[in-house]
């Protein structure tokens, strides 16, 4: 016993830290093999009570959106100079009121309200070829032969996207 004794005072740091070395690895091991399902986390927020039903609101609320799967053309995507317009094949976005706003082309007969509701602080100018509404953020017109062109007002640059799917934002 006095042997044990004698080396443990004689060696006592390499002894304390075997024994903090084995906790870390028992404990990291232990964490490592422990997994818990994200039904069996509660959360309380948006009227979910786990982990799990928030996550699956989440991916319905994003699947619904509609963005940018049938907005944004990845392949086409251009953007104006102050890169708050974006362009593609399929149409233009832009992000008013903490909110992407994508109107897409060859859609007159939606996009024509769609313009409308995006701006509903203001009045739109609204004819039977097209509807342009001019705010002081943003500047979107609709045409009825299928083309869409948003400006941004902050240095007055643009993306069009004609009929055809070409792409122009300067």
């Amino acid at each position: 016993m006095n042997k044990i004794a004698k080396f443990i005072k004689s060696n006592i740091k390499v002894v304390v830290a075997f024994i903090i070395g084995a906790i870390l690895f028992g404990g990291s091991a232990y964490v490592l093999a422990t997994t818990i399902a994200s039904s069996s986390v509660a959360y309380t927020e948006n009227g979910q009570t786990t982990v799990e039903g928030a996550l699956t609101d989440l991916y319905q609320k994003a699947a619904t959106a509609g963005v940018p799967g049938d907005a944004i053309d990845f392949s086409t995507l251009n953007t104006n100079t102050a890169k708050r317009v974006l362009a593609s094949s399929k149409g233009v976005c832009i992000n008013r009121n903490n909110k992407l706003n994508c109107f897409k082309i060859n859609n007159w007969a939606e996009e024509q309200n769609h313009v409308q509701q995006v701006f509903s602080d203001i009045s739109c100018n609204v004819n039977s070829s097209y509807v342009l509404c001019y705010a002081s953020d943003f500047r979107c017109y609709v045409r009825s032969d299928g083309d869409v062109l948003c400006t941004d007002r902050s240095d007055d640059s643009d993306c069009r996207v004609y009929s055809d799917g070409s792409v122009y934002c300067n």
